[in-house]
């Protein structure tokens, strides 16, 4: 298979999100990655930002000189003195704390950002890859069958493609693409996720969704609404564990991969809870047959240098395509890994 080398790495960044706020006096927005060079921004129509006209750079920051270039104000995104003409979904979901945001109407404001730069050493995907099935599989068989099991990040939730626009794919599609023309394998794929539930509920909806579809590979990604519901890092592992030895009822050869859920805002308490720490009680699960994916590392790592409105879809909860971008790019190394464990 061709290495896959994630964006994070390779030192070439293409349409990441910006999003401008003000704050005091100064209109801004960050770009995440450290020593950009080559900087192009445009907005969604494609029209492209003059420096020094339209902006300055001052590092990673990006500053507004023409207020031409659409922003909110930080007030805003707390929920504080919204404008009416901001569509939100505040009172229709009970959320306080933050603006939770009409996806359509922030995907508008978003500035795409290409550029150079060194790279980050991230550690998404884990080093403890032990998935002999999956490798014979894709190897010797050129066959697999694998199913992803999530909530609605899984469904790509707030994304262009989720949305409806021209010219996007669910974040899983390159992957799929990828593992079918690198290694010449039969890849079937199904999505059996589900928008606003977690484990508890995928407890009850195994023998629904899975119980006739004989799966190689589940990719199981909940938490964020584990999180939301106050479940403890211990319940949560246990219900993840359960969930394993239920699907192998079906095939006693499946194997897993686990994702530890981005985390959400912070300025939401009643959405921001235990998701963070799920990461920890995952890895306690890996071994033979079970690997972890750890966007929890990469969006923790994402708000150490962006607001959450530039990383989220609707600054909430859910990733926008620049977040989803991780997933994608995470999940070919992860294949890639599997493939080539001698050589890596």
């Amino acid at each position: 298979m061709k290495k896959i080398q994630p964006f994070w790495e390779n030192g070439y960044i293409t349409e990441e999100i910006l999003v401008f706020v003000e704050q005091g006096s100064e209109i801004s927005a960050t770009l995440a990655f450290d020593a950009p060079q080559n900087v192009v921004l445009r907005d969604r129509t494609g029209r492209v930002l003059q420096e020094n006209k339209d902006y300055i750079r001052k590092g990673n920051r990006i500053v507004a000189l023409s207020k031409e270039i659409p922003y909110l104000k930080a007030e805003w995104l707390k929920n504080i003195n919204v404008p009416k003409e901001i569509p939100n979904e505040n009172e229709a979901y009970h959320i306080e704390g933050c603006l939770l945001i009409d996806p359509r109407y922030l995907r508008e404001l978003q500035i795409l950002a290409d550029y150079t730069t060194t790279g980050a050493a991230l550690k998404i995907v884990s080093d403890k890859i032990c998935l002999p099935e999956t490798k014979r599989l894709l190897n010797e068989e050129k066959k697999l069958k694998i199913a992803l099991f999530g909530d609605s990040i899984s469904n790509a939730a707030n994304s262009s493609f989720e949305m409806g626009f021209s010219g996007f794919t669910h974040w899983i599609t390159p992957v799929i693409e990828y593992l079918q023309d690198e290694s010449g394998t039969d890849v079937e794929f199904i999505n059996v996720s589900r928008s606003g539930y977690g484990t508890e509920w995928a407890l009850e909806a195994v023998e629904e969704k899975l119980g006739k579809e004989h799966v190689d590979l589940t990719i199981i990604a909940f938490g964020m609404n584990d999180g939301s519901a106050d479940m403890s890092v211990e319940t949560f592992v246990q219900n993840v564990s359960e969930l394993m030895e239920r699907i192998k009822q079906y095939n006693s050869k499946t194997e897993f991969v686990l994702v530890a859920t981005p985390i959400p805002n912070a300025d939401c308490k009643a959405v921001y809870k235990e998701q963070a720490r799920y990461i920890d009680g995952l890895r306690a699960l890996e071994g033979k047959g079970v690997s972890v994916v750890n966007m929890t590392e990469a969006f923790t790592w994402l708000l150490k240098r962006k607001r959450y409105c530039e990383i989220s879809g609707n600054n909430l909860n859910h990733p926008n395509d620049f977040g989803y971008r991780f997933y994608t790019d995470a999940f070919k190394r992860l294949f890639y890994q599997i493939c080539n464990q001698n050589e890596e």
